[in-house]
């Protein structure tokens, strides 16, 4: 498990669900070399346990299986509480339009390489800052820093007349 250094974002906290435990284990080995995770010690095998241990350990982020005995993870992501974000993580590219309408975060394809993994821990810290940015009162030096930020990442020229 590795964090985010002191000072900066705490890390996003992780439910791996999946009812092939291989499929766990690889997926924690992975996901335990990536910045700004945070694994929860406990994995579920089906949906049921999954809420179970959503509901107690409210984690940030789920990455569900589709295909698991009994409830599908496409049924999950129906029940767990607003505001987690979810990553499909299945050998069927057919449910991608579905986890997607359900405001999917990612879609990975098994197998996955580590860098696809990366991309979707990317992503799912994007959305994290994002959902921040949102809640976070606004001051009026708000948009004038954020169109500075914008700018410098567009034209990342020191001196330049855009750039203070």
């Amino acid at each position: 498990m590795r964090l985010e250094a002191p000072g900066g974002p705490a890390p996003l906290r992780v439910l791996i669900v999946d009812d092939e435990p291989p499929a766990r284990g690889k997926l924690r080995r992975l996901l335990s070399a990536q910045p700004g995770i945070s694994l929860l010690a406990e994995e579920a095998g089906d949906a049921e346990e999954a809420l179970r241990l959503v509901q107690a350990q409210r984690p940030d982020a789920v990455f569900l299986d589709i295909q698991m005995p009994g409830r599908s993870g496409l049924e999950l992501a129906l029940d767990l509480p607003e505001g987690t974000l979810c990553v499909f993580c299945t050998a069927f590219d057919q449910h991608a339009v579905r986890a997607f309408d359900l405001h999917a975060v990612d879609y990975l394809l098994k197998p996955f390489t580590p860098e696809r993994l990366a991309e979707s821990v990317q992503r799912l810290l994007q959305r994290r800052r994002h959902r921040q940015l949102e809640k976070a009162p606004v001051s009026a030096e708000a948009p004038r820093q954020a169109w500075l930020s914008a700018l410098q990442q567009i034209q990342p020229v020191p001196g330049h007349w855009l750039v203070p």
